[in-house]
């Protein structure tokens, strides 16, 4: 069996110019109780509207999903409620973050190269004292989260906010061959895949 090409080795022979990395497990591992995380959610939603949530939980799909379809049906309240809990949840509940070292140091040592971007389904308030912390926050030129979003992850919600910013500032003429999506996750690989743009998966 081949070795899987290293993403150095990726972007050798698939020139890219805007990466855009997801945040947990990825740049950094949060130490969360996702599970109580996700149990707390969908009772919420059970508790918005039970018969909107036993037609359309669908097992296979994760809870983002599911808060889109709330958001779609209902407009902003079901997305302001679990944001307002995902905010709460990560700042009381994180016991602890690893550095995903392969993708920190990647970022680090090609500053120059590219220009870099976080999309992650954290909030951006729990993830940006940590990017201070270990002086990566100036390393990327915008940082959407799951409070800067209509829609979460795998909806191209966020990837429309970084094109944006790209074509305004960057590059006006940028096409989505110059992105790349770099993930840990099948949201992540989703949300590449409802972009148009290309997918790097870590490990």
């Amino acid at each position: 069996m081949q070795p899987r090409p290293t993403l150095e080795e990726v972007l050798a022979t698939n020139k890219k110019k805007y990466l855009i990395l997801d945040f947990d497990e990825t740049l950094f591992k949060l130490h969360l109780p996702w599970g109580e995380y996700l149990d707390d959610v969908y009772e919420m939603l059970k508790n918005f509207d039970e018969d909107f949530f036993n037609t359309h939980a669908v097992s296979n799909e994760s809870n983002y999903q599911l808060i889109n379809k709330f958001t779609r049906e209902f407009g902003s309240e079901p997305r302001d409620m679990t944001i307002a809990y995902a905010k709460k949840f990560e700042a009381e509940k994180l016991t602890g973050v690893t550095e995903c070292h392969t993708q920190t140091a990647f970022v680090r040592d090609h500053a120059s190269e590219y220009h870099f971007f976080i999309w992650t389904s954290n909030c951006v308030g729990s993830i940006m004292p940590i990017l201070e912390k270990n002086n990566m926050a100036e390393l990327f030129e915008k940082i959407v989260g799951r409070d800067t979003v209509t829609y979460c992850k795998p909806d191209p919600d966020g990837f429309n906010q970084i094109k944006e910013h790209v074509i305004n500032n960057l590059d006006p003429v940028a096409t989505l061959d110059d992105f790349m999506m770099i993930g840990d996750s099948n949201s992540d690989e989703g949300a590449a895949y409802h972009s148009d743009i290309d997918f790097y998966r870590v490990q």
